[in-house]
């Protein structure tokens, strides 16, 4: 279906768009092998903390200024910039052999390659219309997961040839530099679709008179900080608690990316049917039973269950969450709208992970580690499923009057 799109009428000009989102997921995913690199280097919770967290706050603490130049100056020039940053950090992750450098490095990459997230949110909501967003958006980031799903599988199975723990983790990121360069050479071919900016308000004027959306992002914050309290504790209960091997990730990854790639597509076409506030609710819901699985888990397949759900989740999620911030978004402003929602996020996640981390390094300390992952991640689990209704509170968008409707 991809195909025939790429090559009929108007699809052709988007060519560079999926070209784009491929080289972009494909990177972005053989990079999830940073965290299990750190783990193998010997990195400790607290240290596993800080790499999540610095991550999560760096990634998101400049977007709003880097969202408000593109609105102004276009989305091409940005999304360049942020690719070349991860290509050339993801060559710099070879030659690291300590925890501390590779924090150092990852904090880099996070804050100068933040560029990509708002230009690229903005450039879909430029590419669609408010009745056939969540659509469109599921369309595009599904082709970028397919993608993604064969060329992690591939990734494990040849990593698992090299000899010698450490060498193996060279093949993603060798894999992911080519992928990023690939996306910042077909990124210079996307065809700009932004209207001329017109004087209007400021983003803080626009913002405190959009209800909508300063209440969304009060929720989602508080969820998605619920939801940065297990991450840094999947790592060791993936390598210390179940072991499992480089194919084994790799296949646990590619589940996860192929549920996500389907749940994006018809997740995004649900989402236009029932509105973005049920979407919220029901797409984000089995999070909870993600953390559940790794809490009890002992095997690897745990871990492929706990993949399916958190790929759902990942996949339709965000493409209603993409989906409800265009909707409240004026035009001219879509991608600082999405830059000051992944400000509040980055926020929130940092100091969630850093908590997490810290109490992960008391109680082991007390309990042993084992014992340790067992009780927060069941812990955490019970937040998640409680903050989750908190979306039921969201104003619904995609029926809304007055607003922009492109």
């Amino acid at each position: 279906m991809f195909l025939r799109q790429l090559i009929a009428g108007d699809k052709v000009k988007k060519a560079p768009v999926y070209i784009t989102v491929a080289g972009y997921s494909i990177g972005l995913y053989a990079l999830t092998y940073v965290d299990y690199f750190a783990v193998a280097l010997g990195t400790t919770p607290l240290l596993q903390s800080v790499l999540v967290s610095v991550r999560n706050l760096g990634g998101n603490m400049l977007q709003l200024f880097w969202g408000a130049l593109s609105d102004k100056r276009g989305r091409k020039t940005f999304l360049l910039y942020g690719f070349l940053v991860y290509g050339v950090t993801s060559v710099s992750f070879l030659a690291i052999s300590s925890p501390i450098t590779l924090i150092l490095l990852v904090i880099i990459q996070s804050l100068l390659g933040s560029t990509i997230v708002p230009a690229w949110n903005a450039l879909l909501g430029d590419y669609s219309v408010r009745k056939t967003r969540g659509a469109f958006i599921g369309e595009v980031t599904a082709f970028g997961t397919v993608a993604a799903v064969f060329a992690i599988l591939l990734i494990g199975y040849v990593s698992d040839l090299v000899p010698g723990e450490i060498n193996q983790y060279f093949v993603p990121f060798a894999v992911a530099a080519f992928c990023f360069f690939l996306a910042a050479v077909s990124s210079r071919r996307i065809t700009e679709h932004m209207k001329p900016v017109t004087a209007t308000a400021t983003l803080r004027e626009a913002v405190l008179k959009d209800r909508r959306f300063t209440k969304f992002l009060w929720i989602n914050g508080i969820y998605r900080a619920m939801m940065a309290l297990a991450w840094p504790l999947f790592a060791f209960v993936t390598v210390d608690v179940v072991g499992a091997t480089k194919f084994q990730i790799s296949i646990i990854w590619a589940i996860h990316m192929f549920i996500g790639a389907l749940s994006q597509k018809y997740g995004g076409m649900l989402s236009d049917r029932i509105g973005r506030r049920k979407s919220l609710f029901w797409f984000h819901l089995p999070f909870f039973m993600v953390s559940l699985l790794y809490a009890i888990a002992d095997n690897w397949l745990y871990l492929v269950a706990a993949s399916f759900l958190g790929g759902f989740g990942m996949g339709a999620g965000t493409v209603a969450l993409n989906s409800y911030i265009l909707d409240c978004a004026h035009e001219e402003k879509r991608a600082s709208y999405t830059a000051l929602n992944n400000v509040v996020f980055g926020i929130t996640s940092f100091c969630a992970s850093m908590a997490s981390g810290a109490a992960a390094e008391y109680v082991t300390g007390t309990l042993g580690l084992v014992p340790a992952l067992h009780a927060m991640l069941l812990s955490i689990s019970v937040l998640r499923f409680c903050s989750v209704f908190l979306y039921l509170k969201t104003d619904e968008t995609l029926y809304a009057v007055g607003v922009e409707s492109t």
